[in-house]
């Protein structure tokens, strides 16, 4: 079965996730699918708009743990107990330039976001030209944090980071 489908709906290539039973968890061979399903979309002169989208309950539930985090030895991210913080970033860098097919792409791209785009899952929606989100869909990155200040004034956004009792 493939992960990632293409498929031609007149004017429109519709590129679909289609690991529903994993919430279409990014794992070794979705982005590579990708990214071949975008530059055939790109190649057909028929196509005018690329729709992304995620089959099942949600867009995309970032990347697969139960593939890189609990199969240690078995997939090309672990590594033990000696980390190289440099194959992290290869492996993410190579990821990441097949997402970013959606971004280079001549063609506008189109993602429909619902139930959930997290992780990685929102870097390939956010790698599209314009997002339509499903009123109770959620986009986020988990390993970051993010505090919104709307005081211009530096000494306010200090102080409203400091506890009450300080």
């Amino acid at each position: 079965m493939k992960k990632v489908i293409f498929e031609k709906d007149g004017r429109i290539g519709r590129i679909t996730l289609n690991r529903p039973e994993k919430l279409n968890a990014i794992d070794d061979d979705v982005p590579g699918q990708l990214q071949d399903a975008v530059l055939e979309a790109e190649g057909d002169s028929d196509i005018h708009v690329i729709v992304l989208s995620g089959k099942g309950k949600g867009f995309c539930g970032g990347y697969d743990l139960g593939t890189y985090a609990e199969n240690q030895g078995e997939n090309n991210v672990y590594q033990g107990e000696k980390w190289d913080p440099l194959i992290d970033y290869k492996f993410m860098w190579d990821n990441t330039q097949k997402f970013m097919s959606l971004w280079r792409c001549s063609k506008p791209v189109i993602c429909k976001i619902h139930g959930f785009a997290v992780g990685g899952g929102s870097d390939i929606a956010l790698c599209s030209d314009m997002i339509f989100m499903e009123e109770t869909a959620k986009i986020g990155y988990m390993s970051t944090r993010c505090l919104l200040y709307t005081s211009p004034s530096p000494r306010d956004r200090t102080r409203s980071r400091m506890p009450s009792s300080a």
